[in-house]
Formats: C-alpha cells, sequence, structure tokens
C-alpha cells in the first residue's frame, strides 16, 4: 500500500485549525468532543486508508474502536471496524513526526472518474462524513524517462492536453513502483512547478523552505488552459535510485478544494508563514466533525529502469 508523503502536513494542518477556534462554530461550552477524519483516496490504489482520532479541548486521542463505512454513488461498497496505530508519518520534506493520536482504518474498492464517494465514521454517539467526487482522469499524451549520467539522475518529462471547458488541477508524483514510495523530485528548472522568488536568494532565503518550491508539484492549468504543457523534472541526485527496477511516472488529476487544501499544507511549513501576519484558512469538508477527504485520479506511465547502465 502506498506510503502516504502528505499525511503529516494534514495532520499539522488540523492542529493549526484546532488552535484557530475563532474558524469553528465551537458553541457555548468550548470544543467539545467531535470526530476528526482525513484520507487521500487514489484510483490508483486497491487498498484505502482512513485516519480518525477523537478531538477533544485537550487535543486528538486514539480511537481503540470505531467504524469507517465507504459509499459509491449511494451504495455501501465497504465497511471496516479493525483499527491499527501508526507509527511514523513521513511527509513531503524528507522529515516526519511519530503520532499515536491517530487511528488507522483501511478498506478495499476500487474508484472511476465520476464516482460519488462518501465516507462516514461512527464513535459511539459521535458521527461525521465526507462526500466528494472523483475528478477527470488527466490527459497525458507523452511521458519519457531518461537516465542522465553526467548528473546522476532520471530526468522526466510529461506532456499533458489540457480538459476543456472546465478548471484543472494535477500533481506530479515519481513512484518507485516496487514499493509504491515516492521520490524527491527537483523541479527547479521547472517555472509551471518552481516560482521561487529572486529576492529570496539576494536576503539569504535560499536555504529557508518556500511555499513557491512546491515541494508537493502540484499545479494547475491558468497558464495553458485548454491547450497544452510539458513538464521537465528529474529525480533528487541520490545513489540509492540505481537499485530501482521500474519507475512510476505519475500525473494525478485534482478536485478544486484538494488543490487549495495541499497548497494551505504547503504553506504552513514555510518562511512565507513564519513572517506573515496573516494565518491560512485550511479547507474543511467533513460535515460533523473535521478534517479533510480527497479522491485524486491518476494516470501512470511506469519504465523498466533495470540495468541501467550508470
Amino acid at each position: 500500500m502506498k506510503a502516504n508523503v502528505i499525511i503529516t502536513t494534514f495532520f499539522s494542518a488540523f492542529l493549526c485549525l484546532l488552535s484557530c477556534e475563532s474558524r469553528i462554530d465551537i458553541g457555548d461550552d468550548g470544543l467539545g468532543e467531535m470526530l476528526y477524519m482525513n484520507a487521500q483516496l487514489s484510483t490508483a490504489d486497491s487498498v484505502h486508508t482512513v485516519y480518525l482520532a477523537l478531538s477533544t479541548q485537550n487535543g486528538l486521542h486514539f480511537l481503540d474502536k470505531a467504524r469507517v463505512t465507504c459509499f459509491i454513488n449511494g451504495v455501501p461498497a465497504a465497511v471496516t471496524d479493525s483499527v491499527s496505530r501508526i507509527k511514523y508519518l513521513a511527509n513531503s520534506y524528507n522529515m516526519g513526526t511519530s503520532s499515536q493520536s491517530l487511528s488507522v482504518f483501511c478498506f478495499k474498492t476500487s474508484f472511476k472518474m465520476g464516482d460519488d464517494v462518501r465516507l462516514r465514521a461512527e464513535y459511539g454517539s459521535l458521527c461525521c462524513e465526507a462526500e466528494v467526487t472523483v475528478p477527470q482522469i488527466p490527459a497525458v499524451r507523452k511521458a519519457s524517462l531518461n537516465l542522465n549520467r553526467t548528473d546522476c539522475r532520471w530526468d522526466i518529462s510529461v506532456v499533458i492536453d489540457d480538459q476543456k471547458g472546465v478548471d484543472n488541477y494535477y500533481r506530479l508524483v515519481c513512484l518507485d513502483s516496487a514499493t509504491d514510495s515516492e521520490l524527491l523530485i527537483d523541479n527547479t528548472d521547472e517555472p509551471l512547478l518552481y516560482s521561487r522568488p529572486r529576492i529570496y536568494d539576494i536576503l539569504g532565503l535560499g536555504s529557508e523552505k518556500s511555499y513557491y518550491d512546491n515541494r508537493l508539484n502540484i499545479f494547475c492549468d491558468t497558464s495553458f488552459k485548454d491547450g497544452s504543457c510539458s513538464l521537465n523534472v528529474s529525480t533528487m541526485q541520490r545513489s540509492s535510485y540505481q537499485s530501482i527496477d521500474k519507475m512510476n511516472v505519475r500525473v494525478e488529476g485534482l478536485s478544486k478544494e484538494a488543490y487549495s487544501y495541499l497548497c494551505v499544507c504547503q504553506y504552513l511549513d514555510t518562511i512565507e508563514r513564519m513572517v506573515s501576519l496573516t494565518d491560512a484558512t485550511i479547507p474543511c469538508n467533513v460535515k460533523g466533525g473535521m478534517g479533510f477527504v480527497s479522491v485524486n485520479t491518476a494516470f501512470d506511465s511506469v519504465f523498466d529502469t533495470a540495468g541501467a547502465s550508470w
């Protein structure tokens, strides 16, 4: 099952949300108890993971029993009450944090473009739900992977034809097909993904995490609407990539809400947030609780990298 590299930023976003009580309708009795539910589902996965916790004024608490039900187009597709703990949360910045507060629920089903997906979580008298529609699959015209021996990396090129008549949101991901783990991407030469202002280097902020670094490699079609775009990136220079037998270049289709959520997640751990006097508004689509649920579509291009001559 794919190791979700965004869960830590989801978790951090929720903690920030808890600290901003003015954005939450808490009533006269304080925050009270409610369920926190977060999940980033994908059409590429057969096993899906949902993270739950009980939210109180004292923070998040592990749920030793609960039930998660997935409905597809109004019909129950999967239900689980099997819970486990997560020991380590890897994030997109190559750091991690451990948390024993999140309960992990997994279920098997498949999603397709246009499906209406609803997740319901139940714990005692508490219940929360989130409902989303699976977005369109990205129209990838061409994807290529070339070995760059000089820089000891893989160069990646992807051409996408934009879906016409609608706003489109995307994410570029590179995976080790054997483990489904994400590989770090160097996007500094791709202006569609990387837009760090030159003033940052002048002010000596070049080593700081910047929102404009776009570590999650998300983008929208504003600059090529109803047309096409060509992305050119590379894997980071790491000798461990030499042992990968198959590499998957994935283009994900996101909903507008999922794109906005990932934008905020990236912002929370950056120099911009530290120097800004304005807090970010964190999207929440969980009714009866807090959190965020999305389903992304995926177009995969798998390349055989075994035996590459470095």
